[in-house]
């Protein structure tokens, strides 16, 4: 007796995929981290607890996420007598780069000004003048005119991410001037001659 064979075309979720994205990424599209080929008519689902919003998952945004690993399933329905098919993406959010901006100090001419900072594991630069490292994690930026801002790049080498630190200058109308560093107390005993007290400045 004729019988009549119907054969199901499977979709496939791709493999499995990885990667990592900056703190405060936007516009993550998470089809491009799957590898291999994979039909386009299946959802996302956020994998655990990371409830991230995937409402557009070519448009995903970590504005308010902590940094951590998230994952993520991609599934496509089953077809007929065809199963349905996962494939996971774990994407780990870097920490917040941050530098601490030490001091602003005017050059004695009053004209320009020295940016001191602190950065720990990044890569410096300044939209004017030279960065030096300094050592012990710690950079100059300078010499910038003092009509002009500056900002200073911290970009960590490992996974590109950088942040930009715009920097208002100082006023150097007045010169910065060091506090006076004590001598040191002095210790007398009643009816003793006072001694001579120092100041260093």
């Amino acid at each position: 007796a004729p019988f009549l064979l119907k054969v199901d075309t499977a979709l496939v979720a791709g493999a499995d995929g990885s990667g990592t994205i900056c703190f405060g990424a936007t516009g993550v599209n998470l089809f491009s981290y799957l590898s291999g080929t994979y039909s386009k008519n299946g959802a996302w689902k956020n994998k655990g607890t990371g409830n991230i919003n995937l409402f557009d998952p070519t448009m995903v945004s970590f504005t308010n996420a902590l940094p951590g690993n998230y994952g993520f399933y991609y599934i496509v329905p089953k077809v007929g007598a065809c199963p349905a098919d996962t494939a996971s993406v774990t994407l780990t959010l870097k920490p917040e780069i941050v530098i601490t901006i030490d001091s602003l100090d005017c050059t004695s001419d009053l004209n320009n000004y020295i940016v001191y900072l602190k950065a720990i594991g990044y890569n410096i630069s300044s939209s004017i003048g030279m960065v030096t490292n300094l050592g012990n994690n710690r950079y100059s930026a300078g010499t910038i005119p003092v009509t002009s801002a500056v900002t200073i790049t911290a970009k960590e080498a490992s996974s590109g991410c950088k942040k930009d630190f715009p920097i208002n200058p100082p006023n150097c109308s007045c010169p910065n001037v060091s506090p006076p560093v004590s001598g040191g107390n002095k210790i007398i005993c009643f009816g003793d001659q006072i001694p001579t007290l120092t100041v260093t400045v």
